[in-house]
């Protein structure tokens, strides 16, 4: 019996409350999903490849679902700004970069980095035309 009451608390002290989501939330869990209220959805990659200055759509627009971002990896080629957008709406801030090789890699501690209005296409917007590269990882929601 004791080691029922063990296990018990131990697994009390593995949960944690996500007020934002208003449930709970297992640590440890797979992190291949991320769940949405009570629906599971999987996480997906998108690479990161863009050159010309202005807009170019990373991840295309889903009907009825917005695009969720967790994490984000790039660098980039020359000196340039960067932003990310929600079709035309910009999302972040720009990222200044001041040469080939800076960049930046962003991970959601808990939660995400910023979604797009539903149904809008997720595009990367550069200040100039420089190769920039690399990856995000998102859910559909």
């Amino acid at each position: 019996m004791p080691e029922l009451h063990e296990r018990q608390s131990q697994e009390v002290l593995n949960r944690s409350f996500d007020s934002s989501q208003n449930r709970l939330r297992t640590q440890g869990q797979d992190t291949s999903n991320v769940l949405d209220g009570r629906v599971e959805v999987g996480v997906k990659v998108a690479v990161v490849t863009a050159s010309a200055s202005g807009a170019t759509q990373i991840v295309a627009a889903v009907t009825g679902k917005k695009i969720r971002v967790l994490g984000i990896a790039y660098s980039v080629n020359a000196a340039v700004n960067v932003k990310w957008q929600s079709a035309t709406t910009d999302k972040t801030g720009l990222f200044y970069h001041g040469g080939a090789g800076h960049g930046i890699v962003m991970e959601a501690a808990q939660g995400f980095l910023f979604e797009t209005d539903s149904a809008a296409a997720l595009n990367i917007n550069l200040s100039g035309a420089v190769a920039v590269g690399g990856q995000l990882r998102y859910v559909e929601v």
